[in-house]
């Protein structure tokens, strides 16, 4: 049995308990990995964290506080196997995330098609970097077509893609 193994029972051993418990510490280490293998791939690619991805909004410098940061993640099967940072505005600050983007990066305004609000992905490079960025800004499914029913739309997204590979 593993030397470390042996030292971690050695207290279970003196309390007298029934054989089948001290093997649980034994047995849980590959019933864990056999539990992480079988996560379906989206779940193994949140549970750890993907070198370079992070809140690249915070990263590029200003980002207001009323845009929340989501989570990052490869999208392995896409093209450029781009890093992929989510973020949520509220619909009452959409107007301000709207102004922010376009000041920031250049992207167009917001524009109201079929059922929700949303703008053509923008390619921004940045200029220190060299990283090629794509966004995207839009709203979720409404059929709220005024800016000013912005407030009544609960949730706007933000898709900052960060290429890993040439397209």
């Amino acid at each position: 049995m593993n030397p470390l193994i042996e030292l971690l029972l050695r207290p279970l051993r003196a309390s007298r308990l029934p054989l089948a418990l001290l093997a649980l510490p034994v047995l849980l280490p590959p019933v864990l990995l056999l539990a992480a293998l079988l996560l379906p791939p989206a779940a193994q690619a949140q549970a750890a964290p993907t070198p370079g991805c992070q809140d690249f909004l915070q990263a590029l410098g200003d980002k207001p506080d009323f845009i929340e940061y989501q989570g990052c993640r490869l999208e392995m099967r896409a093209q450029g196997k781009p890093l992929v940072a989510r973020y949520r505005v509220d619909g009452a600050s959409a107007a301000q995330a709207e102004s922010y983007l376009q000041r920031k990066f250049g992207i167009a305004p917001l524009r109201f098609q079929c059922c929700g609000w949303q703008t053509a992905p923008h390619f921004w490079r940045d200029p220190r970097t060299g990283h090629e960025y794509l966004i995207g800004f839009g709203s979720e499914e409404t059929l709220y077509s005024s800016r000013s029913q912005w407030g009544r739309i609960e949730n706007f997204h933000i898709r900052v893609e960060r290429y890993t590979e040439a397209i």
